[in-house]
This record gives structure tokens, C-alpha cells and sequence, in this order.
């Protein structure tokens, strides 16, 4: 396929998605087999393809691709959906809601994304992963599989979440850590530079700094955990099989 957006004119040799053309509003390029409503801005520099389907508020700009069968539809209520600076978009991927999505974002495969989360600066999401309620998702965080992420979540700064975790309530997630298997985080959580696995469930007020946690342990409500010493400024604490701690 070559575009050729010289005095606005494509020239198109033969691919799967057809013919291209500029959207009105905006004068990005959007496939003859794409569904795009007037009221979806398509900015310059953005290429929509397949057959993608882009319905209500809208806005995309500044170096996004959207392609397959993506679908995205903005709330009835006249709310924005906000798509820009370096996103790709792909697979059977379904956004509703209000949320906003920027810079170096990719996603893929059957993602479901509602509400108002914010989701930015070099962030992947793929597999069957769902984002609803208003989590916030920022710094180089991957989140793959079956992952479960809603309500008031806030997870940034270098973050891998995978297999099928829940993390839900005001749960705080930062700084190098992994959450994965199936494990729940929930309540007003905090896990710092931490690793959480197998069945383990971290809720209420606890705190995980520098730690590991797996096995059927369960953390609740106002504990503060920050393990032993094991070389100056690192902490670490392992919590394994059954442990069950209580305030």
C-alpha cells in the first residue's frame, strides 16, 4: 500500500482493507471499510483501517493507527473519548465510555475498556484484559491475559500484571511490581516494589514494601509490612502457603 498525501490525493496499490479516504473532520485517513460517524475528529498523521467502527465524541490525533476490528463508541451523554500522541490500537478491541488514552499506548487482542480510565506514556495491553470504573495507568506498565482492573486503581511505574489478577477498590500499585496468577488487590491497598502471586489476597490498609507474596496468604486491614533488612535501603518479606495476618 502506498498514501500519497500530496495536495490531499492517495494513490492506493491492492490490500485487504480497500480504498482510503481523508476524514472530513480532521483529515486523517480512514479506510473505505471503516465505519467513522462526522462527529469522530480524525486528525492528520492518524490511519484508521479494516473494518474498524468509531461512533459518537471522538477525538483521535497525532500519530494513532487503529486497525482490525476495533470498536470505539463514546457515552450517549456527550463525553469525549480522548486517543492521541503514538497509539496503536488493534484486534477485536472494544472502548465505550470516556476514557482518555495517550502517548505510546498499545492494544491489542480482546480488551475491554469502559468509563473513564486514564491510560498513558508507554503503556501494553492485550489478551482479555478489562478496564473499567476511573483506574489511572501510566508509566511503562504491562498488563496482559486476564487481568481485572477497575474502580479507583492507580498503577504506574514500571508495573507487569498478567494471568488472571483482580485489582480493584483504591488499590495503589507502583514501583516495579508484579502482580500476576490470582491474586486480588483490593480496599486501600498498597504494594510497592513488589511481587504478589498464586492466590493471594491484599486488602483493607496493608502495605507491601519490597516484599514477596504468594501461596493462599491473606493481608487485611491495617498492616503495615515491610519485612527484614536484607541489604542496606532493600526490604523484603515472604509470606507463603496459608499465612493469614490480621490487625
Amino acid at each position: 500500500m502506498v498514501l500519497n498525501m500530496t495536495n490531499k490525493k492517495i494513490e492506493k496499490k491492492s490490500d485487504a482493507s480497500g480504498m482510503f479516504h481523508f476524514h472530513p473532520n480532521g483529515g486523517g485517513v480512514v479506510a473505505n471499510s471503516a465505519i467513522v460517524e462526522s462527529s469522530v475528529h480524525i486528525g492528520e498523521g492518524c490511519i484508521v483501517k479494516d473494518n474498524v467502527k468509531i461512533y459518537g465524541n471522538v477525538v483521535i490525533d497525532n500519530n494513532v493507527t487503529i486497525s482490525d476490528n476495533v470498536v470505539i463508541r463514546s457515552a450517549p451523554d456527550r463525553v469525549v473519548i480522548k486517543i492521541f500522541d503514538n497509539v496503536v490500537i488493534r484486534g477485536n478491541v472494544i472502548i465505550t465510555g470516556n476514557p482518555f488514552i495517550s502517548e505510546n499506548v498499545n492494544i491489542s487482542g480482546d480488551v475491554k475498556i469502559d468509563d473513564n480510565p486514564s491510560i498513558s506514556n508507554n503503556v501494553v495491553i492485550r489478551g482479555n484484559v478489562i478496564i473499567t470504573g476511573n483506574p489511572f495507568i501510566s508509566e511503562n506498565v504491562n498488563i496482559f491475559d486476564n487481568a481485572s482492573i477497575s474502580d479507583n486503581v492507580r498503577i504506574f511505574r514500571k508495573i507487569s500484571i498478567y494471568n488472571s489478577p483482580k485489582i480493584y477498590g483504591n488499590a495503589i500499585i507502583s514501583d516495579n511490581s508484579t502482580i500476576f496468577e490470582s491474586a486480588k488487590i483490593s480496599g486501600n491497598a498498597q504494594i510497592v516494589c513488589s511481587s504478589i502471586s498464586g492466590n493471594a489476597n491484599i486488602s483493607g490498609n496493608a502495605k507491601i514494601s519490597a516484599g514477596e507474596v504468594s501461596g493462599n496468604a491473606n493481608i487485611l486491614k491495617g498492616v503495615h509490612t515491610f519485612g527484614k533488612i536484607k541489604s542496606p535501603g532493600f526490604f523484603q518479606v515472604f509470606l507463603r502457603g496459608s499465612n493469614f495476618f490480621k490487625n
